[in-house]
């Protein structure tokens, strides 16, 4: 019988092996028992991405928790996280939602992400408590549920958040690459609303994502620099599977990390729209990051990996922005879960206010701040190693890191040696897979690199 495991970002695992019909079903049923005892006859939100199996799942979900008495709604359409969270938090009805998908993974997986009855992601208590009821038997009692649109009322949200005709006077051209994910139509209908205009790469239905990974990371930007460069295009922006993050490019060979995206929101929101806040970001946070909050007078809270801990920051209020170096950002003035739409709408409210393309805004931000290049490396280990480096980690404290003294040494989230230039190595165990994950920041690449190498050989070192 398959294991249900949690990880820092929900339930996922392979199809037919770790995510099957009875694991499904399983889970469901415990995730009903828990809802129907603490919030009787409440509403249940479940959404699902574009990947072969996601509404057939989402419908057997929502079948298990009606015949509990559950009130179960399901997605008319593959929908974004972001809106099945928008639309959790914005009714009073509700207990939860259940969004169906492999998030950044490849087709063959599949699997859970948990929101609580504030649209917020779990931090592990809502999935602890559901797993307690798992049982053997699987159900088979399955009620009706209704059928609804949650994203509509989402976008209109984040079109309303920005300065529409500033951008319908601007009138830019952009690119959208939804990796085959359930951003596809989406992102590109709400910013030709606002008045840009729109080319949309891979948006056109396919259940195995093109055979690949749908992860907005240098390596699947390709197509969306040749056709942001092509269309002369002042930005090219990339959604992951389910649309809860993204990255950008300039152009050929001009990838635009989610940390320097999070910087130009920064400078956007308090320079041109008069807004203050803390700003918060993971342990992997950019330097560039520290150097923007300390420029614009801005309080700073790092927390560890995992947007939950963001969340939890922003749910204490004050918050201007939160986000994380995979691309999950959010804004608590439009909601304080991660959402790549609100991000996308700012950037072009952004590029049409200056007039000027993503690349001319990150030149004048490398002037300001300098230049930083990031990276990270996934390092494949075994279980065990991973309990080895946990346990081992806390006790580094080097002395000589690349040739060079580190002025700060952090455990709270693996390993992360900073050096007198902002120069930093991370070295942490993913919280869903089965990787080391090794982060380095540097003025040049060769700098970057070897910090780099050097995380990489700590965890070779102990495989």
């Amino acid at each position: 019988m398959a294991r249900i495991s949690f990880g820092e970002d929900g339930w996922c695992a392979l199809q037919g092996k770790g995510f099957t019909r009875d694991s499904l079903l399983r889970f469901a049923d415990a995730a009903a028992r828990h809802w129907q005892g603490s919030a009787p006859g409440a509403t249940i939100y479940i959404g699902y991405d574009t990947r072969d199996n996601a509404a057939e799942s989402a419908q057997l979900v929502a079948g298990v928790l009606s015949a509990h008495g559950l009130r179960a709604k399901v997605s008319d359409r593959a929908c974004p996280t972001p809106s099945l969270s928008w639309a959790v938090a914005h009714d009073p009805m509700t207990a939860g939602g259940l969004m169906i998908t492999g998030g950044h993974r490849r087709a063959s997986y599949l699997g859970i992400k948990l929101r609580d009855a504030e649209g917020a992601p779990d931090g592990g208590s809502l999935s602890r408590r559901i797993l307690k009821q798992i049982g053997w038997k699987t159900p088979e009692t399955f009620g009706d549920y209704e059928v609804c649109d949650f994203v509509d009322g989402h976008l209109q949200a984040v079109q309303s958040f920005v300065d529409s005709q500033m951008i319908r006077e601007a009138h830019p051209v952009i690119v959208v690459d939804a990796l085959y994910g359930s951003g596809q139509g989406y992102a590109a209908r709400m910013l030709e609303q606002l008045g840009a205009e729109v080319r949309e790469l891979h948006a056109e239905p396919d259940p195995y994502l093109g055979g690949s990974a749908p992860d907005p990371i240098p390596t699947r930007s390709m197509e969306c620099a040749v056709a942001t460069s092509t269309e002369q295009a002042v930005a090219g922006f990339l959604l992951d599977g389910d649309a809860d993050r993204l990255s950008a490019v300039c152009g050929l060979g001009q990838f635009v990390s989610p940390n320097m995206l999070m910087t130009l929101l920064m400078e956007h929101l308090v320079m041109n729209r008069g807004m203050r806040g803390r700003v918060v970001t993971s342990s992997a946070g950019s330097a560039l990051i520290q150097r923007q909050t300390r420029r614009l007078g801005l309080p700073l809270a790092v927390v560890p990996t995992g947007y939950s801990w963001i969340w939890g920051e922003m749910a204490r209020g004050d918050v201007l922005i939160g986000g994380e170096e995979s691309g999950a950002i959010g804004v608590p003035a439009h909601m304080n879960e991660r959402d790549p739409f609100v991000v996308l709408a700012l950037l072009t409210e952004y590029m049409a206010r200056e007039g000027k393309t993503l690349a001319q805004l990150v030149a004048l931000e490398e002037d300001a701040l300098g230049r930083m290049l990031y990276a990270r490396r996934d390092v494949a280990v075994d279980p065990v190693t991973i309990e080895v480096l946990n346990n081992m980690l806390p006790g580094i404290n080097p002395i000589n890191v690349v040739g060079r003294r580190p002025v700060a040494i952090d455990h709270a989230d693996g390993l992360r040696i900073t050096l007198d230039d902002d120069s930093w190595v991370l070295i942490r165990p993913s919280g869903n897979d089965m990787v080391m994950r090794v982060y380095a920041e540097a003025p040049t690449t060769e700098e970057r690199d070897a910090l780099l190498r050097y995380g990489c050989d700590i965890v070779a070192s102990n495989d």
